[in-house]
């Protein structure tokens, strides 16, 4: 087994609790079940063809990290903030 780390909805977390607990197995599996059930619905030829780059994301991305990179002066430490990285709302919450 390989250890993963995610996050969640809250009512998420609610629904996998309950099937755990109605099935009398673990929240764990209820997971390995539904990540099972995608792969196997999942067309074979779909699941290995890498997308395409996406040049504006990308061009987005650089830029914005050159934003960031303003807001510190030279020579003092860049203080990591993971809050920092989230601009999607659903997804702040999830942290805070």
């Amino acid at each position: 087994m390989v250890r993963k780390q995610i996050y969640i909805y809250p009512q998420q977390d609610e629904q996998i609790k309950r099937l755990a607990q109605q099935r009398a197995i673990s929240e764990a599996e209820v997971i390995r079940e539904a990540i099972e059930e995608l792969l196997v619905r999942q067309p074979p030829q779909l699941a290995h063809k890498p997308l395409p780059p996406d040049e504006a994301a990308w061009q987005a991305l650089i830029q914005s990290m050159k934003e960031h990179s303003r807001q510190f002066s030279a020579g003092e430490p860049h203080r990591w903030r993971r809050e920092d990285y989230y601009d999607d709302e659903r997804t702040a919450r999830l942290i805070a």
